[in-house]
């Protein structure tokens, strides 16, 4: 970790503080579109976060999803119970704990997840259409720093947790 003086935490602040609304924004932009334009059968956001998160990390067990998202286990449990009855996710035993179980999407959660991400996609490319090529590009090339400030962010947070 480097020492950075006042001055330089200052204007990192100004910086979080002017990006912060924007990301909000964008991510709720996310959460309330995409799932009726893809055309399939409205998911909560907290049904959407945690089949993306067993997308992303298949064979999670609940606590790890619930500690890593933030949210109680038993919310997770009941949004599992909906995901599993929707047939999103499918519960596996543990392999060294038969009281376990670990969280795998289903083929038609892959599926699912892809229509709404190409949704996504049409929309943000719909809107990026009324943008100039100058902030467009502001955009694409901001895609990797973005990427790295969310991992960031998620090893902060596990960190934190200890």
């Amino acid at each position: 970790m480097t020492t950075r003086t006042g001055a330089e935490d200052e204007r990192l602040l100004r910086e979080a503080r002017a990006l912060v609304p924007a990301l909000y924004g964008l991510s709720r932009a996310l959460r309330l579109q995409g799932v009726a334009e893809a055309g399939l059968a409205q998911l909560p956001p907290s049904e959407v976060e945690v089949l993306r998160y067993v997308q992303d990390a298949p064979g999670s067990s609940v606590s790890v999803l619930a500690r890593d998202l933030g949210l109680h286990a038993s919310n997770v449990s009941t949004t599992v119970r909906a995901l599993v009855a929707r047939n999103l996710i499918r519960r596996e035993p543990a392999p060294n704990d038969r009281r376990g179980v670990r969280l795998y999407p289903t083929m038609d959660a892959l599926h699912g997840m892809a229509h709404i991400e190409d949704a996504w996609a049409r929309i943000f490319a719909a809107a990026m259409a009324d943008l100039s090529a100058e902030q467009r590009a502001a955009l694409s090339n901001a895609a990797p720093a973005l990427g790295a400030l969310a991992e960031r962010l998620r090893a902060r947070r596990a960190q934190d947790r200890g």
